[in-house]
């Protein structure tokens, strides 16, 4: 019964596979789907090697980090620097060093480097730091949002300046809106880890009676 209930807390590889791809890995990767949509011609962009190259990319990072987690082996700032590399390294051969030019193609490895280092960190200093790390590592999931949105928004209505930006009352909602979100997610995620551990140490007590 103890193995059963162990089992069910921690989850298959399948769920940790879709957990990891659908809370972390595809991200950025879909906001960035979005935005190239919205700033080509979406025909001419589906029928591109570039969507289905980060598509790969999120894929293979959400079942390395996955795998590598189940097995109890994580490694969570390599794992997020993955999908960067996978995509960089191919779009590189493809376009050349102009893949560079493109802020949303940088702001991919900003943020895998920030989350991935937020989730290192919470293995380094686990306790009373942990709270506060979840919540760094939602704001930097959710500012994926913002950022993409202020790119878009420079390129398609060609702002000079960041206060020129803020300047619009739409842009400045938006801007103060996401990260609180980013703020709450992270708050209702640290309640639910706090639980999970709850659980897990419950579990391990009853396995200690049990054999007693």
């Amino acid at each position: 019964m103890n193995s059963i209930v162990d089992t069910r807390l921690k989850g298959s590889s399948r769920s940790f596979f879709f957990r990891e791809f659908f809370t972390n890995s595809a991200y950025f990767p879909l906001a960035n789907i979005f935005l190239e949509l919205l700033l080509n011609e979406p025909f001419e962009y589906l029928i591109e090697p570039d969507l289905y190259l980060i598509l790969f990319a999120a894929v293979v990072q959400a079942w390395l980090i996955s795998r590598w987690h189940y097995n109890g082996k994580p490694r969570p700032l390599l794992g997020n620097l993955i999908g960067p590399l996978i995509y960089t390294g191919i779009e590189i051969a493809l376009e050349g060093k102009g893949f560079f030019a493109n802020p949303n193609h940088l702001a991919y490895w900003f943020f895998a480097a920030a989350i991935g280092t937020t989730q290192q960190l919470r293995l380094m200093l686990p306790g009373r730091y942990a709270n506060v790390l979840i919540l760094l590592e939602n704001l930097a999931r959710t500012s994926i949002l913002l950022v993409m949105y202020t790119i878009l928004e420079f390129i398609t209505d060609d702002y000079a300046t960041l206060g020129e930006f803020l300047h619009n009352p739409t842009h400045l909602f938006v801007v103060i809106t996401i990260p609180f979100i980013g703020l709450m997610i992270g708050l209702a995620n640290s309640s639910a880890e706090r639980y999970l551990e709850i659980l897990k140490e419950t579990a391990a007590q009853l396995k200690e009676y049990s054999e007693w």
